[in-house]
Protein backbone atom coordinates (compact mmCIF):
# COMPACT_ATOMS: atom_id res chain seq x y z
CA UNK A 1 0.00 0.00 0.00
CA UNK A 2 2.74 2.45 0.91
CA UNK A 3 4.74 1.62 -2.22
CA UNK A 4 1.76 2.55 -4.40
CA UNK A 5 1.52 5.82 -2.47
CA UNK A 6 5.25 6.47 -3.04
CA UNK A 7 4.92 5.97 -6.78
CA UNK A 8 1.66 7.94 -7.13
CA UNK A 9 2.84 10.93 -5.09
CA UNK A 10 6.23 10.81 -6.81
CA UNK A 11 4.58 11.01 -10.23
CA UNK A 12 2.33 13.89 -9.13
CA UNK A 13 5.23 15.85 -7.63
CA UNK A 14 7.44 15.17 -10.65
CA UNK A 15 4.75 16.30 -13.08
CA UNK A 16 4.09 19.49 -11.11
CA UNK A 17 7.82 20.24 -10.81
CA UNK A 18 8.46 19.60 -14.50
CA UNK A 19 5.60 21.85 -15.57
CA UNK A 20 6.75 24.62 -13.23
CA UNK A 21 10.41 24.21 -14.22
CA UNK A 22 9.63 24.11 -17.93
CA UNK A 23 7.64 27.34 -17.94
CA UNK A 24 9.88 29.28 -15.56
CA UNK A 25 13.32 28.41 -16.98
CA UNK A 26 14.87 30.91 -19.40
CA UNK A 27 15.38 29.65 -22.97
CA UNK A 28 19.17 29.70 -22.90
CA UNK A 29 19.36 27.70 -19.68
CA UNK A 30 16.97 25.08 -21.02
CA UNK A 31 19.42 24.13 -23.74
CA UNK A 32 22.60 24.05 -21.66
CA UNK A 33 21.98 21.68 -18.76
CA UNK A 34 18.47 20.38 -19.35
CA UNK A 35 19.30 16.73 -18.65
CA UNK A 36 20.95 17.52 -15.33
CA UNK A 37 18.00 19.65 -14.26
CA UNK A 38 15.58 16.92 -15.33
CA UNK A 39 17.35 14.25 -13.29
CA UNK A 40 17.48 16.57 -10.27
CA UNK A 41 13.75 17.30 -10.53
CA UNK A 42 12.89 13.60 -10.73
CA UNK A 43 15.16 12.57 -7.84
CA UNK A 44 14.01 15.41 -5.60
CA UNK A 45 10.34 14.74 -6.32
CA UNK A 46 10.52 11.02 -5.65
CA UNK A 47 12.74 11.58 -2.59
CA UNK A 48 10.16 13.96 -1.14
CA UNK A 49 7.36 11.51 -1.95
CA UNK A 50 9.14 8.66 -0.14
CA UNK A 51 9.79 10.80 2.92
CA UNK A 52 6.18 11.95 3.05
CA UNK A 53 4.57 8.55 2.46
CA UNK A 54 7.02 6.42 4.46
CA UNK A 55 7.73 8.85 7.29
CA UNK A 56 5.27 11.69 7.77
CA UNK A 57 2.04 9.82 7.03
CA UNK A 58 2.75 6.79 9.28
CA UNK A 59 4.20 9.06 11.96
CA UNK A 60 1.14 11.31 12.02
CA UNK A 61 -1.12 8.25 11.97
CA UNK A 62 0.79 6.75 14.92
CA UNK A 63 0.63 9.94 16.96
CA UNK A 64 -3.10 10.43 16.32
CA UNK A 65 -4.03 6.79 16.90
CA UNK A 66 -1.89 6.51 20.02
CA UNK A 67 -3.38 9.73 21.38
CA UNK A 68 -6.94 8.51 20.82
CA UNK A 69 -6.65 4.79 21.65
CA UNK A 70 -3.53 4.48 23.81
CA UNK A 71 -2.11 0.99 24.32
CA UNK A 72 0.98 -0.36 22.65
CA UNK A 73 2.72 1.45 19.82
CA UNK A 74 2.67 -1.65 17.59
CA UNK A 75 -1.14 -1.74 17.71
CA UNK A 76 -1.45 1.88 16.53
CA UNK A 77 0.69 1.68 13.37
CA UNK A 78 -0.69 2.45 9.94
CA UNK A 79 -1.41 -0.82 8.11
CA UNK A 80 1.62 -1.66 5.98
CA UNK A 81 4.10 0.33 8.07
CA UNK A 82 6.55 -0.84 10.71
CA UNK A 83 8.46 0.63 13.60
CA UNK A 84 11.70 -0.05 11.71
CA UNK A 85 10.45 1.96 8.73
CA UNK A 86 9.44 4.86 10.97
CA UNK A 87 12.82 4.86 12.69
CA UNK A 88 14.66 4.81 9.34
CA UNK A 89 12.55 7.73 8.10
CA UNK A 90 13.19 9.61 11.33
CA UNK A 91 16.97 9.08 11.12
CA UNK A 92 16.98 10.12 7.46
CA UNK A 93 14.87 13.20 8.25
CA UNK A 94 17.18 14.18 11.10
CA UNK A 95 20.25 13.75 8.89
CA UNK A 96 18.76 15.85 6.10
CA UNK A 97 17.62 18.52 8.57
CA UNK A 98 21.09 18.65 10.10
CA UNK A 99 22.81 19.00 6.72
CA UNK A 100 20.39 21.73 5.59
CA UNK A 101 20.80 23.58 8.88
CA UNK A 102 24.58 23.42 8.68
CA UNK A 103 24.60 24.62 5.06
CA UNK A 104 22.37 27.56 5.90
CA UNK A 105 24.52 28.45 8.91
CA UNK A 106 27.67 28.20 6.77
CA UNK A 107 26.12 30.55 4.18
CA UNK A 108 25.20 32.94 6.97
CA UNK A 109 28.81 33.04 8.14
CA UNK A 110 30.33 33.06 4.64
CA UNK A 111 27.86 34.45 2.09
CA UNK A 112 28.53 33.48 -1.53
CA UNK A 113 30.40 36.07 -3.55
CA UNK A 114 28.47 37.74 -6.32
CA UNK A 115 30.26 37.76 -9.69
Amino acid sequence: MLLAGDVALGLVLTTAALLTWRFRAPRRRRQQDELGQLVTVILDSFGLAVLLVEGVLPGAWLIGSYGVHGGQIENNLLPGSSIDGLLRAMVLGLAVSTVVGLRRYWRLLFPPRKP
